[in-house]
Order: C-alpha cells, then structure tokens, then sequence
C-alpha cells in the first residue's frame, strides 16, 4: 500500500471514530451506558460508601461522641463543701512557777547571846533592842525599836546567812554585833545549838563611887560583884573584867573568852 492510501486509511479511521464518540454523547444517556450513566454510577457508589462511613466518622471526632456520664460522681448541691480539717497543735500550758518559801525561823546572835527568833519577834526578850521585821532567804531584818537610828541614819540592817554585821545606835552610842547563824524553813529539823548554860547581867549599881554588877548564871543569882572578883558557877569560873555604870554594861572572862553584857541580855553557850 502507497503512503497515500495509507494516510485517507487514517483519515477514514478517525472520522468514523469522533463519530462515534459524538453519538454516543448524545444519546447514549436512554439505556444506562453513556458517559452519564458511569458518572452517575461513581456518583451513587461514593454516597454509597459516604453513608457507611458516617458511623465511623462519628466515632473518630470527639465533637460528635457523647460524654460517658457514669466518669463522674453525682453530688448532692445542698450538702456544703468539706475541706479536710487542719492539723491543731497542743497549746503548751504554762510551767508553774514555785512561790518563793521565807524561812519559818533563824538562829541569831546578838553581841554573844544566841537564840531562835521568829517574824515580828522584839529581841533580846529581857531588854528588847531590835525587832525581827522580815526573814527572808536573803536573810534577817532587824529594825531598832522606838524609832532609834544607825550611824547612817537608817533604822534597819539586813543580815545575810553566816554574816556579820556591827552597828551603833547613834542614840544610845551602843554598838551592836548581830550575826545570823542559819535559816530555818518549815518541814527542816531545829538546826538551833543546844543550850547548855546562860549567863545574864541582872544590873549595874554604884556603891561608895565603886561600880558593883549583878549576875544569873544558870539560875543562879550571883550580886555585887566587883571589878576583879573572881566566882565559880555551874558554867565555870567568871571573872569581872571591867564595869561602866554609864553604859550599863560588863566585861567578863570565861576560859579563853572575853564577853561584854548589856544589862537585861542573856548569852547561852
């Protein structure tokens, strides 16, 4: 065949063909098979699969899943909200503080007398001098009587335990040895020495311009001795030292011991 005839072959071939394709646009729609009916066909197929797939759709989103309720505990809305009750810490109580205990009594000495005295006592009993204003656990008060004064011009003095204190009554120029041995509380035993003798000047008299003292010793009633008389008692041998009518007083020696009586004052050994 001749390049000619071979090219109207392909002519001829591709007329026939658009002819073809242009009726079966036309009027291929009647029996289902032309480009519609496929078109239709996928159409209904992919709302087919579009209708099966909805459940699943609404599966996959969240927005569209309904809220498992049962995740949540019901609550009463007249019942009022707890909160868990807090911790209280014990408030510690208070440590009770002792009230401070004064001695019930002391064991004092005055010049060289020695005795047990009380809150309120005037001392010494035979001639009073002082009274025994406070005992306390720093010690003793002893305050002069009728409104005497010290040197300093205070009427009392505070003695602590195991001291002691001289003092001078300016009114009377008399000096005073006062020493507090110990204190004594309520419930303790009586720490006060045991007494075993006593010896008081009774007086000091003036016979013939010669000064003559009067003693009790024991019991014992011993007068008008002068100075340098010598006598022996129950507690020993006394002598007299020295007498001064103005002061009223008397200066003895027992044993090693020189003692300076007051008249009125009593000293116990």
């Amino acid at each position: 065949m001749s390049p000619g005839k071979r090219v109207l072959l392909f002519a001829t071939l591709l007329v026939l063909l658009g002819t073809g394709v242009a009726m079966a646009l036309s009027g291929g729609s009647g029996d289902g098979t032309g480009p519609q009916a496929l078109l239709g066909g996928t159409s209904q197929t992919l709302a087919a699969a579009g209708a099966q797939a909805t459940p699943l759709a609404g599966l996959l989103d969240p927005a569209k899943q309904e809220p498992v309720l049962d995740m949540f505990t019901s609550k009463d809305p007249f019942v009022p909200l707890t909160s868990p009750a807090a911790t209280v810490s014990p408030t510690p109580s208070p440590t009770a503080t002792s009230a401070v205990q004064n001695p019930e009594s002391a064991s004092v000495k005055i010049d060289a007398t020695t005795m047990t005295v009380h809150a309120g006592d005037e001392v010494p009993s035979a001639n009073p001098v002082f009274e025994i204003a406070s005992l306390k656990p720093s010690g003793v008060t002893f305050e002069l009587l009728d409104d005497m004064q010290f040197e300093d011009g205070s009427s009392s003095v505070l003695v602590g335990e195991g001291q002691v204190v001289n003092v001078t009554n300016v009114d009377t120029g008399i000096t005073y040895r006062l020493e507090v041995i110990d204190l004594k509380y309520a419930g303790e035993g009586n720490t006060t020495p045991a007494t075993e003798h006593s010896i008081a000047l009774l007086s000091v008299n003036t016979q013939n311009g010669q000064s003559t003292a009067t003693f009790k010793v024991d019991g014992t009633t011993y007068a008008d001795k002068g100075v340098g008389a010598v006598f022996a008692t129950d507690w020993g041998q006394i002598k007299v030292l020295a007498i001064s009518a103005s002061m009223q007083t008397a200066t003895i020696l027992h044993g090693d011991d020189t003692l300076v009586l007051h008249v009125g004052q009593t000293i116990e050994k």
